[in-house]
């Protein structure tokens, strides 16, 4: 894998993590999770249903898809 390295900065983790595919949709979801957490996060219903949704596979590729994090194949 080669990595674009322009400055210091970019020796950073984030700098890094972004440029690798798998880490950076990884880190998009985080975001996308914790965006939704500020409203809703206090919801135990939610959380508990987001909480089952990750951890099915086909329902996380599902909500994947529907946010935007992976193309369709």
């Amino acid at each position: 894998m080669a990595l674009n390295i322009k400055s210091l900065d970019d020796f950073s983790p984030d700098s890094v993590a972004r440029q690798v595919p798998e880490v950076n949709k990884l880190l998009e979801l985080r975001e996308a999770l914790t965006a939704l957490k500020g409203p809703m996060g206090n919801l135990p219903a939610f959380r508990t249903q987001l909480q089952a949704l990750l951890e099915n596979e086909e329902s996380r590729e599902q909500l994947l898809k529907e946010i935007g994090l992976v193309s369709n194949k």
